[in-house]
């Protein structure tokens, strides 16, 4: 009779053992789901903030830059490591900044890829690609490019 009793108490605990151990590896599971599910997402923001600017050219003198650029309406530029370089375009997709190159009859342009840490610039950014990906229109693509340009000017280059 002891021994029945002892042996019920045994299978009681190893039965509540095995639920307790399936329980906590399927909410580990679960867990552990949701965490990478977040951490794909900061990998894919991460990926977003990368940038394509098409480089107009580099000018070791800021004025001859201004006189190369008379004849584009929008550009920015930068100055970095004794150079002035100068853009007319900017655009998160590979494929729209190879379509914004193929509006000038220039074959020095380059594309650039660069990261930044904008993302309320990367969020906009992201609605004016749909339009330039849907626009064919060299018109159309120059008037987007120049609304992007200031963007990035009061987005990006005023708040760094």
């Amino acid at each position: 009779m002891y021994y029945d009793l002892f042996g019920d108490s045994m299978k009681k605990m190893f039965l509540l053992t095995l639920v307790a151990m399936i329980s906590g590896f399927l909410l580990g599971k679960f867990t552990f789901g949701k965490y990478e599910k977040i951490n794909e997402t900061l990998n894919a923001t991460k990926e977003a903030s990368y940038i394509y600017m098409i480089n107009y050219g580099s000018y070791d003198n800021k004025d001859k830059m201004i006189n190369e650029l008379k004849e584009i309406d929008k550009y920015i530029y930068s100055y970095e490591n004794n150079m002035y370089n100068a853009y007319i375009g900017i655009t998160g997709n590979k494929k729209n900044a190879q379509k914004i190159k193929n509006i000038y009859n220039n074959s020095n342009l380059q594309i650039q890829k660069i990261y930044i840490s904008n993302d309320n610039f990367i969020k906009k950014l992201k609605n004016y690609d749909k339009l330039i990906a849907a626009t064919e229109d060299n018109n159309s693509l120059i008037i987007l490019q120049k609304q992007i340009l200031i963007l990035y000017e009061d987005m990006v280059i005023k708040n760094e």
